[in-house]
């Protein structure tokens, strides 16, 4: 696999934060999964969407779009969701692109947090 650049992932992790503040969603970034005594690293983390216990953004890098195997495997068996993106379309925060992601993944958390501007699947655990 290919490494991509850090500053891309810094980047990356920039634009999710700025998401986190602008659609008002919890986001972690970047963010760790725990398998034995290995740190695998991932994007960001959504507790409020994807799932019941919610959501990773794993780096489908190019050039061959893969994503690291072990750190999905570890997530699914914590129960996350777990979606992949191609990081250098991530680098600049673009509300919509972030919008239309969440929107396709639903939205688990507490239905008197849900933003105001989706209009995705609905799960609240709160009811």
């Amino acid at each position: 696999m290919e490494k991509i650049n850090q500053t891309v992932l810094d980047r990356v992790t920039q634009s999710w934060l700025k998401a986190s503040s602008q659609l008002g969603v919890k986001v972690v970034a970047p963010y760790s999964v725990t398998e034995g005594n290995e740190s695998l690293k991932c994007l960001a983390f959504l507790r409020d969407f994807g799932g019941p216990h919610g959501m990773v953004v794993a780096a489908l890098v190019p050039p061959k779009f893969e994503t690291n195997t072990r750190l999905l495997k570890a997530a699914r068996k914590m129960a996350f969701y777990c979606t992949s993106i191609n990081p250098l379309g991530w680098v600049e925060y673009d509300e919509y692109q972030f919008k239309e992601l969440l929107e396709d993944c639903g939205y688990y958390g507490p239905g008197s947090q849900c933003p105001s501007w989706f209009n995705g699947y609905k799960h609240f655990s709160d009811t």
